[in-house]
């Protein structure tokens, strides 16, 4: 088992989905690029990799039209260069933003491979690369679309899991229950398949987390599916 520690910061001032990049870059240009952990450049100007290739410990949302930061576990320490910044205006594509803080929420989570399973809802989830896009397309029967998917996912859980340091003695074991719709998203000039639907998985995943591609930049947000009647969550 695995204690894993989240801290939730909402702020104040609506943005629109497209600008959670701007909301990203402004975070991390108010913060200093010397703090890798903002924004996973890696710095070093002698190392051949100009990424550092991890799952993202500080990610960037939007949840119910505001903007939220996820700090997960030793990150949270890193929350302080932002906390001490005398002026938290930003500068979203040149307007700027007085941002203040609606909600601040820490919690610790027991993160394991359970006997039961726990329904989420994943929103904007980017399971397939540019490259396996024609091998996606390719497949015509809904039946092993899923189950393409459902590897997929299960591919992320397990990236999601190493990233936080925790090692699993049970199968991760994945089911898709509804794939509420797909969308396509430009990417780094490449057209990418989103896709928002429910799952089941018997790995505890916080509220907010993200799985699959660009995590930091708001995609892939995992939320837990309470009952029936909150088969969709907001977001």
């Amino acid at each position: 088992m695995k204690r894993l520690r989240v801290l939730t910061v909402t702020f104040n001032i609506p943005i629109e989905g497209e600008e959670i990049g701007a909301f990203r870059g402004a975070l991390i240009n108010k913060v200093g690029l010397e703090h890798e952990w903002f924004h996973n450049h890696n710095n070093d100007t002698n190392s051949t990799h100009q990424y550092h290739y991890r799952y993202p410990l500080i990610q960037y949302k939007r949840v119910r039209n505001k903007p939220m930061l996820v700090f997960l576990d030793d990150c949270i320490e890193e929350a302080h260069k932002l906390f001490s910044q005398s002026d938290w205006t930003l500068d979203l594509k040149g307007k700027p933003y007085a941002m203040k803080v609606k909600d601040l929420g820490i919690n610790e989570f027991n993160i394991q491979v359970w006997e039961n399973t726990f329904k989420y809802n994943i929103r904007n989830w980017l399971p397939i690369t540019q490259k396996n896009m024609k091998e996606f397309n390719s497949i015509t029967r809904l039946s092993e679309r899923i189950n393409y998917l459902e590897r997929k996912l299960a591919n992320h859980l397990v990236s999601f899991a190493k990233g936080i340091g925790y090692r699993w003695e049970k199968r991760i074991e994945v089911h898709i229950q509804n794939i509420q719709y797909e969308s396509i998203v430009q990417m780094k000039g490449n057209k990418l398949k989103a896709f928002t639907l429910d799952f089941e998985t018997n790995l505890f995943v916080p509220n907010y987390v993200g799985l699959g591609k660009s995590v930091s930049r708001g995609f892939g947000v995992v939320t837990v599916i309470k009952d029936k009647k909150t088969a969709s969550v907001e977001v």
